[in-house]
């Protein structure tokens, strides 16, 4: 995808209806795209989508990267052992 990503992302009129869309649903913005969390644009559409309806966890999402469930336990080893 390469340097134009933010650009493809600020033009994408789905990603943005989307972003509205969770907005007005839950009053804060909608997680940002990252490469780290997200495979690809349209897997980010497909996890919005999935937020919109309530339906998605990350835990067990293909279109979440797995980072944030190993920062999330190792976070909650950290608390465990203070």
């Amino acid at each position: 995808m390469g340097s134009g990503i933010m650009k493809k992302l600020r033009e994408d009129k789905e990603i943005q209806e989307l972003k509205a869309e969770y907005k007005e649903k839950f009053g804060k913005n909608a997680p940002p795209f990252h490469y780290e969390e997200y495979l690809d644009i349209p897997a980010y559409k497909k996890a919005l989508r999935l937020m919109i309806d309530g339906k998605y966890d990350p835990e067990s999402s293909p279109y979440y990267h797995k980072w944030d469930s190993l920062k999330k336990r190792l976070a909650e080893e950290a608390k465990r052992n203070d």
